[in-house]
């Protein structure tokens, strides 16, 4: 078993877990994470968009092999934890004159209560001592600012935890899509209250059809009342009872079609893509079989550029009872002159594309492993604190005695503030032999 912790707690897998962290946490934020398919496509094209899709790369941070390195990095934290306890426990008796702060004196003559004296004056300075006798042989380990070494363990711990609430929050936390039509408002699932789309705006480039930034106004409604209302943009989400609203996609729920007879008079349909309404008191019905916010045909292939609206087409169907298809074309909205007619029941029937209404696609998370992450912080701000601002300090006294007379060593320790360690211990060193 130790075999393992020695090889999980080698600091050199710790660095390159970090390399690997900190380059997908790059490529997390180079390549925008969770957004549509069209968006991909517009920056990195078709062949881009498979590669980034078969990495995972466009959900960095809830991948299997994105958890896998947290998982081993988990590990690496807590083997180098169980192996500093073992250490720590197994801690021995030193060397003294190996150390940069050592002191020796030799008397001739045997010292009588000299390590009463050296208890004494290691407790005067706030030391926890730890006296052993082996037949005539003193050994006395004093130590303070013990807090310094729970600080560690804090330090540790508080990451473990912030490891612990990633992997929580990516396996167990709530995360969904949803899609709201501007002007409308849908419940949530998994709570009690709405979000309503209030307005959606797409920003260009300068003198470009290329997409700048997108953004939507949401309202929280709960138990009819508004509660909130914000600007939702990529990365900057609303937040409410523990859901975090980013703004992932966008695109086109709903079409306007224009029928009219022939005399003039029309009619407008407000209709759903996909979905079937029925024209008058006719016995036909449309149905918008496909929408493309960009069309463009390359030979026999027909399919959307980009999601912007440059060039929007839909294709329409017409339908006998709702089954029997009579009739499909494609309407184009920057072609109004462009229209199809059919004739039913010697009723001339004229159709356009007339308007697009939009919607904002959401994504909705809850992440179950927030508070252990905050926690996580809160630890790691204490064990810092510990570890920064409370020495750790050891002290080592050994006393000898034989016929010839008393040997006495006395050497010290501490991680940091050195300088002040080398007074105290002169201080220290000066009471012990001071009046021998």
């Amino acid at each position: 078993m130790w075999k393992i912790i020695n090889k999980l707690r080698a600091i050199k897998l710790t660095i390159v877990l970090m390399i690997v962290i900190i380059l997908l946490s790059i490529i997390g934020t180079l390549i925008p994470q969770n957004a549509g398919k069209w968006k991909y496509v517009e920056l990195f094209g078709h062949h881009g968009y498979a590669l980034i899709k078969y990495g995972q790369l466009q959900d960095v941070y809830h991948s299997w092999w994105y958890l896998g390195i947290l998982c081993l990095l988990s590990l690496n934290v807590l083997s180098c934890m169980i192996y500093k306890t073992k250490i720590r426990n197994k801690e021995k008796f030193k060397i003294l004159s190996n150390f940069k702060l050592y002191q020796e004196y030799i008397f001739d003559k045997k010292v009588e209560n000299i390590e009463s004296k050296i208890k004494e004056t290691l407790t005067n300075f706030k030391y926890t001592v730890n006296c052993k006798n082996e037949e005539g042989f003193w050994s006395i380990y004093a130590k303070k600012g013990s807090l310094n070494r729970i600080g560690y363990y804090l330090t540790h711990v508080s990451l473990l935890l912030i490891l612990l609430g990633g992997l929580v929050g990516s396996l167990w936390g709530y995360k969904s899509y949803l899609k709201i039509s501007v002007g409308e408002a849908t419940d949530i699932p998994k709570s009690n209250f709405k979000v309503r789309a209030d307005d959606f705006q797409i920003k260009y480039y300068p003198n470009s059809s290329n997409v700048l930034s997108y953004e939507s106004k949401l309202t929280v409604i709960e138990k009819g009342e508004e509660k909130l209302t914000k600007l939702v943009r990529v990365n900057h989400p609303l937040r409410y009872k523990g859901f975090d609203f980013y703004q992932n996609s966008y695109g086109t729920s709903k079409l306007w079609i224009k029928v009219t007879d022939k005399k003039g008079k029309g009619n407008r349909y407000l209709v759903d893509v996909g979905s079937k309404i029925k024209l008058g008191k006719n016995d036909l019905y449309l149905k918008v079989e496909q929408f493309l916010p960009d069309l463009i045909i390359k030979g026999t292939e027909i399919y959307s550029k980009t999601q912007n609206l440059n060039n929007p087409a839909a294709k329409i169907g017409i339908y006998r009872n709702k089954k029997d298809l009579i009739k499909s074309f494609w309407l184009f909205y920057k072609y109004p002159d462009y229209h199809r007619n059919i004739t039913w029941n010697k009723e001339d029937l004229s159709f356009r594309l007339a308007g697009m209404k939009p919607y904002t696609e959401l994504q909705i998370a809850k992440d179950r492993g927030l508070y252990l992450v905050y926690g996580g912080f809160l630890f790691l701000m204490i064990g810092i604190t510990f570890s920064l601002f409370i020495p750790f300090r050891k002290i080592y006294a050994s006393i000898r005695r034989d016929e010839k007379g008393t040997k006495i060593e006395v050497a010290g320790k501490s991680l940091n503030r050195k300088r002040e360690m080398e007074d105290e211990f002169a201080l220290i060193v000066e009471e012990i032999v001071g009046n021998n």
